[in-house]
């Protein structure tokens, strides 16, 4: 889990959520989620004043002594390049209980103990890699400064040193080839002894690690919670990150590339919310624009971020464009205008184009997780890839055109001219262009939600700074926050505006929002009209039908418009008519009540003469039973009886005995095999798929 500045209450991720359901009774049958454009830099290159992902924190807090012990976290004090440890009092009791409510989840899910711990040690193991730090050596590869937290994050995921340097000393000198192009217009300084590339390369197994780790949480989940069950409809929920503007939130270095993905897969739904409210269903949007450039720049050998803002403004220089994309007041900077021209947000171009495209060594990660010596982890992440290589881990693909423009106002949409569309899928995913990823997961997610019904719920920030964190110690105070830092009326004015949420009031007001086909409008509310007005079956015009109907039912004409097959409705209206309908049926549904209780009593009253025929019946044999039971040959009978199946009885359990046991040692040996054959069948089915997609 994440919180941020302007995030408070929502994962940084673009997540989808499946429920199923067997009949109109709503039982849920099963449950799956999805996670999109997870901000996996954030594990390395956090925007300052901000936390790293909070289960880091509570991991160090709230672990009890053995698996701090398991993990190496003996001393924290060291210094840490992702983190660093809460030294509040209270925000480690917060941490210690959020702690507990994990452990407890992990257990309501059915998660198995060696399962979460392959989860802990690669959480161990990130920060014991933050601890090591790098650096160039002599010999110009890699290396840590501080061998000793190295060597315990190779212990907790099952390697050497020497293993863990094969992964992130693969393909070094693209490192160098890719990223020295960028040092004029990059904020880092890059240093004589290669100390900036050493960083990049453990930065990119980091991301890679904690990527790899929270798919396998995802997977986790749905394997808990998925069901097999006949389904007849299904329930989207699509949760985003919302708006993101640091600028409100005192960050004059600008947004970052992730900010701007988004920024823009908000303002995607924000243009389907527009078009699903104020005008008809459209064809597929089919755009490329600002993210289409940045992947071009980033192919152009030499290309830098200052080549990226040319050709930037020199595309969009125009007339049209004035009010949407300008200038920022620095070099590295522009600004977008956002939500149809409300809410400005400035974009430092810094480090794009070498986060554009995935580091190598982020994609070896997954290699060095299956073929770990530790076989919690190998178990987990060698099954986990297998199962759910194409459904959990992220999608690739097509985009759409390469421009921007204006629709009514100044935000950004998609346009109908495409330039190369065809030939996209295989070119992001060849180069793992993160931009093309960004707008192919939208593709997907407007089109998912394009065949559904869709309800919109807006969720507004309620002042600028709201979730802003503080990792180090102050003093509490007790001062009253002023009206002002509660609530922020300007900036909620501002999300009003840019959600469109007046207008959509109006026209929900003012328009005729409820519709109805009019086959289900006659089946729904024809008990509103007398028996003798109703229309006897077959219905060959439904529309006449529904107008007869119409004439002889208790409804204002000024509510409703008929159309080619629905019937439309002003707001209220069609609750009105449902409220009519169910006083109607109280009556139909207190007879059909009275007829089932009739039924039910009639059925006790025969159940219980058959328990009267058997209570009889018992009590018969009962008397009989006295009768004899003084009989000398009776008490012969019954004691000899016992005694004549001892013999036997003894000597089949003996045998019976015996043959279970040989059984039993053959199992377990077929048993142990099994698990071994299936433990390396995994591995390498695993790494043929990788294998694969990497050749790809």
């Amino acid at each position: 889990m994440l919180k941020k500045q302007i995030l408070p209450q929502f994962d940084f991720i673009e997540n989808v959520a499946y429920l199923r359901y067997v009949n109109e009774t709503s039982v849920f049958t099963c449950f799956a989620s999805k996670a999109y454009m997870l901000e996996k830099s954030r594990v390395c290159r956090r925007p300052e004043g901000e936390p790293n992902f909070h289960v880091f924190y509570y991991l160090l807090a709230g672990a009890d002594s053995n698996l701090k012990k398991e993990l190496h976290f003996e001393n924290l004090q060291d210094p840490n390049l992702f983190m660093t440890p809460l030294h509040k009092d209270e925000d480690q009791r917060r941490a210690c209980l959020s702690w507990d409510n994990i452990y407890a989840a992990f257990q309501t899910l059915g998660i198995q103990e060696n399962e979460s711990k392959a989860i802990w040690y690669v959480l161990g193991a990130i920060y014991h890699l933050g601890v090591s730090s790098a650096c160039k050596g002599s010999n110009g590869r890699l290396q840590f400064l501080r061998p000793q937290s190295a060597q315990k994050a190779a212990s907790l995921l099952g390697c050497s040193n020497s293993g863990m340097f094969k992964y992130l000393q693969i393909d070094y000198s693209f490192v160098i080839e890719t990223l020295i192009d960028l040092q004029e217009t990059r904020d880092l300084s890059w240093s004589s002894d290669g100390t900036v590339e050493a960083i990049e390369c453990l930065q990119s197994m980091v991301t890679g690690l904690y990527t790899e780790v929270f798919s396998a949480v995802i997977y986790l989940v749905n394997r808990a919670i998925n069901g097999s069950g006949r389904s007849m409809a299904s329930i989207h929920i699509l949760d985003g990150p919302g708006f993101q503007n640091p600028a409100t939130c005192g960050r004059i270095m600008g947004a970052s590339l992730e900010d701007l993905c988004h920024n823009y897969c908000q303002e995607r739904l924000q243009s389907y919310f527009h078009d699903s409210t104020f005008l008809t269903q459209q064809e597929r949007y089919v755009q490329r624009g600002l993210l289409w450039l940045l992947d071009e720049e980033s192919l152009f050998p030499g290309a830098s971020e200052k080549t990226f803002l040319d050709k930037l403004f020199t595309n969009y220089s125009g007339k049209d464009y004035q009010q949407l994309i300008r200038k920022g007041p620095y070099n590295h900077q522009f600004t977008i205008q956002h939500f149809h021209g409300t809410n400005p947000v400035v974009y430092s171009v810094s480090g794009w184009l070498r986060n554009s495209r995935e580091h190598p060594a982020a994609r070896q990660v997954i290699f060095l997780l299956q073929e770990s010596q530790n076989i919690e982890i190998c178990l987990i992440f060698a099954g986990m890839y297998k199962s759910t290589f194409s459904s959990s881990r992220g999608v690739y693909g097509t985009s759409g055109s390469n421009s921007l423009h204006i629709d009514g106002g100044s935000t950004l949409r998609r346009s109908s001219s495409m330039r190369r569309a065809q030939g996209v899928t295989a070119a992001g995913m060849k180069r793992r262009s993160f931009p093309l990823q960004v707008k192919y997961i939208m593709d997907v997610l407007v089109d998912l939600l394009k065949r559904t019904n869709t309800q919109f719920v807006q969720c507004f920030l309620p002042r600028h700074n709201a979730g802003l964190s503080d990792g180090h110690l102050s003093p509490l105070t007790s001062k009253i926050p002023r009206a002002e830092e509660i609530l922020n009326i300007p900036l909620l004015r501002s999300q009003v505006r840019g959600f469109q949420v007046l207008d959509t009031v109006r026209v929900h007001k003012q328009g005729f929002p409820e519709n109805l086909m009019y086959s289900e409008f006659r089946r729904r509310f024809e008990i509103l009209a007398a028996i003798e007005h109703r229309v006897a079956s077959p219905v060959y015009d439904e529309r006449q039908a529904v107008e007869h109907l119409l004439e002889h039912i208790d409804i204002d004409k000024a509510t409703y418009r008929l159309g080619l097959s629905q019937i439309f409705f002003r707001s209220g209206t069609l609750a009105l008519l449902e409220s009519q309908r169910d006083q109607k049926l109280n009556g139909v549904i207190a007879s059909f009540q009275s007829h089932c209780r009739g039924y039910l009593a009639r059925s006790a009253i025969n159940k219980r003469k058959v328990q009267d025929l058997a209570i009889r019946c018992i009590q018969r044999n009962v008397r009989k039973f006295l009768a004899i039971r003084s009989w000398p040959w009776w008490r012969l009978y019954v004691k000899v009886l016992p005694l004549l199946d001892v013999h036997r009885t003894e000597e089949d359990l003996r045998l019976k005995t015996e043959e279970l046991e040989l059984l039993k040692g053959k199992l377990d040996k077929i048993e142990k095999e099994r698990n071994e054959l299936k433990l390396v069948n995994d591995k390498l089915e695993a790494k043929v798929i990788i294998s694969s997609l990497v050749v790809f």
